[in-house]
């Protein structure tokens, strides 16, 4: 049996050697053919190293276009490049092979190598992008306050209270270019809605002069994030109360006081707002002493806010614009008839006879001169008290009502005779006129009074009676 395999076998040798062979062939083509040699185009992030030799000596860079991007070809079988992706990639610009570092502007050319993390033996890599293009510019570093923005509007009834930021220093290096932009830092937290305390921890944001974020990747900042405290107070609408001191100069009266707002937004905790009626600008914030013209005054009034911890909702609206009117008052004369005059405590007319030096007297009356127009004569009411003269010639004074909105500038007095009626029968009936001059004698002899039938004096100062009433 052995010996007829073995005869089988050794039939058409040539024939069974050339099978083999044509076996092999096609196997190789098969499996070139189900895995065949391919390229694939890579584009990879550039990571710098050693770019603290830069900033030793004083010096940032910036990289110029997309040439921090490596653009790769890769060639190798299909069953590892399908299996690649960018990331099994590495490609590095090493800073510290430029060699004139002190050149500023003009661009450097720092080489790009390229690396596979794996499968390295089993591809072939060709670089498209052979250099990274980069300028230098001097390193600078400043400290910036962190202020916090705190866009939004808290629920219906709260306010924002006390705002903490910490830490509120930040230093920023970069570009003295690019760092030289930045007008203010700031935390940013939106409160909208909110009606409780809040603690939230973001990033800085930058700002320029016009108001307008920057984003620059060549910045670093000494703090990533910073916490922020926001206290949420309650709120209460007031009413504003304004006080006034002082009198305005002779002649001139204080007729009304108009000030804006008459409200006012505070805000606090509950138990101090419920504290809180109102505000008043006390009479010392408004002086009217000597004014002779209106009074116009904008009041700070966060000081009469009252307790501590009660602060305006708006502090930007801090101001009381405060107006008090001055008027100039008139004088105008009035003449009242003596029978239009009350005379109180007159002698018995049988045993005294009395007489007067005038059939009216002056009275100058001041006021407003809207009101003052439209005062007549008639509605003043006098009266004269004759009460404890004896004989004699007398100066009295008026007693004058002319109104709440009027006012008598000086003394009113008149002259006032009086002697028994035996005096008149003894003197041999002297008339009427020859007592009023020996009454005027006397009175001019003992310079008590003015002479008969004159009116009183006019009252000095700024007021002019006037004519023709």
């Amino acid at each position: 049996m052995f010996k007829k395999l073995m005869k089988r076998l050794a039939n058409n040798v040539g024939l069974k050697v050339l099978s083999i062979l044509i076996a092999v062939i096609l196997w190789l083509v098969v499996v070139n053919y189900d895995n065949p040699e391919i390229t694939k185009t890579f584009n990879i992030p550039v990571t710098v190293t050693n770019d603290r030799i830069l900033e030793e000596r004083g010096k940032v860079y910036e990289v110029v276009g997309q040439s921090n991007t490596a653009t790769i070809y890769v060639k190798g079988k299909r069953r590892y490049l399908d299996n690649l992706t960018g990331s099994d990639f590495i490609a590095t610009a090493d800073l510290s092979q430029i060699v004139d570092l002190n050149e500023d502007g003009n661009e450097k050319w720092v080489p790009i190598n390229v690396s596979a993390r794996r499968y390295e033996k089993e591809l072939a890599i060709t670089q498209k992008s052979v250099n990274m293009r980069i300028t230098l510019e001097d390193l600078s570093t400043e400290q910036f306050y962190i202020s916090c923005d705190t866009p939004g509007t808290p629920a219906e009834g709260y306010a924002i209270g006390e705002v903490e930021v910490s830490p509120n220093l930040i230093k920023i290096s970069g570009p003295q270019s690019v760092v030289s932009r930045i007008s203010r830092v700031a935390a940013v937290v939106n409160v909208d809605g909110l009606t409780e305390d809040i603690t939230d921890s973001v990033v800085p944001v930058l700002y320029d002069e016009d108001g307008k974020a920057l984003e620059s990747s060549q910045l670093r900042m000494n703090q990533d994030k910073v916490y922020v405290d926001i206290q949420i107070l309650g709120t209460k609408t007031v009413p504003v109360r304004c006080e006034t001191s002082g009198v305005p100069a002779d002649g001139y009266e204080f007729v009304g006081l108009e000030f804006a707002p008459e409200t006012i937004r505070i805000k606090g905790a509950p138990s101090l707002l419920n504290n809180v009626q109102e505000i008043v600008i006390p009479g010392s914030a408004i002086n009217l002493e000597g004014a002779t013209q209106d009074v116009e005054n904008s009041i700070d009034i966060a000081p009469y806010l009252g307790e501590e911890g009660i602060s305006l909702v708006n502090p930007e609206e801090n101001k009381i614009a405060v107006r008090a009117s001055i008027e100039r008052l008139e004088v105008k004369n009035l003449e009242i008839p003596l029978e239009q005059l009350e005379i109180l405590n007159e002698p018995d007319k049988e045993a005294y006879e009395v007489s007067y030096g005038d059939t009216k007297v002056t009275v100058p009356v001041r006021g407003k001169g809207e009101d003052i127009a439209d005062l007549s004569a008639e509605q003043v009411k006098g009266s004269i008290d004759l009460a404890g003269l004896g004989v004699g010639n007398h100066m009295v004074e008026v007693n004058l009502t002319v109104g709440e909105k009027f006012q008598v500038v000086g003394t009113v007095t008149i002259r006032v005779h009086i002697m028994e009626v035996a005096d008149e029968i003894e003197t041999g009936g002297n008339d009427e006129n020859d007592i009023r001059d020996e009454a005027d004698d006397i009175l001019d002899d003992t310079g008590t009074g003015n002479s008969p039938g004159s009116r009183p004096q006019e009252p000095s100062g700024n007021e002019e009676p006037e004519n023709g009433e």
